[in-house]
């Protein structure tokens, strides 16, 4: 297991809610973690983003998924956290908390 500061944290969120908080969020993380994002870390535009997105969370060690209303309305944030990836139980002692949406 990664110690906080190497720990790797993956953004998740939907483009068109809560921008700013994300980029709060992710600028306050970088203080003590390894937080990637994709609109700060794309090594290149020039990369498919599910193919990105995809080895990124490969790669991290926890899951940050900031739900607002347009995440939660997206098939991709949505299936991206029912995604086998999510589940690293088995290699970690952390647990994943997906939020679910309630009846509007």
């Amino acid at each position: 297991m990664s110690r906080p500061g190497n720990l790797k944290l993956f953004i998740s969120y939907a483009w068109k809610d809560d921008q700013p908080f994300v980029e709060r969020l992710y600028s306050d993380l970088r203080l003590g973690y390894d937080p990637w994002m994709d609109k700060e870390k794309m090594p290149s535009r020039g990369r498919p983003l599910a193919r990105e997105v995809e080895e990124q969370l490969e790669a991290c060690d926890r899951v940050i998924a900031v739900m607002g209303p347009e995440a939660m309305a997206s098939e991709a944030c949505r299936c991206r956290h029912r995604d086998k990836r999510y589940s690293k139980s088995s290699e970690s002692s952390g647990s994943v908390t997906a939020p679910s949406a309630g009846t509007r």
